[in-house]
């Protein structure tokens, strides 16, 4: 189940260009393999609470469960037909 885990995390490694995604992914991937908190947040300069976080999300959702949200903050003021006809 161990070596399952971690080739689908390594295969989504592969398959990512997201800079934040291959983080996380690679913060569970070395959890998995034994590296502990201070050690994974010391290699992807982060904190330890925020490799935590990862970790435990994983734990909860599985891999699914370290994709990004969409990000909070003031909401758009075009409608995305506003947006199309502005990009055209």
């Amino acid at each position: 189940m161990l070596n399952q885990e971690l080739e689908q995390l390594r295969n989504a490694m592969q398959n990512t260009r997201d800079k934040h995604l291959y983080e996380r992914y690679l913060s569970v991937l070395l959890h998995l393999e034994g590296r502990t908190y201070p050690e994974i947040a010391k290699i992807i300069g982060r904190t330890r609470q925020t490799v935590m976080n990862y970790c435990h999300a994983y734990e909860e959702g599985g891999i699914s469960s370290l994709q990004m949200k969409k990000p909070t903050g003031k909401p758009e003021k075009l409608t995305e037909d506003q947006q199309k006809q502005l990009a055209e």
